[in-house]
């Protein structure tokens, strides 16, 4: 079984004066698995993003980074640059900093 580094569950955000940005959004990332978020203008992928680094809180739902539940002010927020390292290379292989273990997750 692989280990989930981040765990997303019936995750909601409406905007006051706009429509609903996330409608129960479920996911599930592996350790080691390259993920990318497309969709089209206004499908929430900055919505989600957000939500995912802290920057803005979800109407209803839950996230956990690494198994840790993460809020804004949330303790998990200083291992997502561990998670998606800077000028990460886009190719897997051992030397692939984004696969090799490091820091608490």
């Amino acid at each position: 079984m692989k280990e989930t580094i981040i765990e997303v569950r019936s995750l909601e955000r409406t905007y006051r004066k706009g429509p609903k940005a996330l409608d129960g959004v479920d996911l599930d990332v592996e350790r080691g698995v390259r993920f990318a978020l497309l969709g089209p203008n206004g499908a929430g992928k900055s919505t989600l993003t957000r939500i995912l680094c802290t920057l803005s809180k979800a109407d209803a739902g839950t996230v956990r980074i690494c198994g840790i539940p993460s809020s804004a002010g949330s303790v998990a927020v200083p291992l997502l640059p561990e998670l998606v390292p800077v000028g990460a290379p886009l190719r897997g292989g051992a030397g692939n900093p984004a696969t090799r273990r490091s820091g608490p997750c």
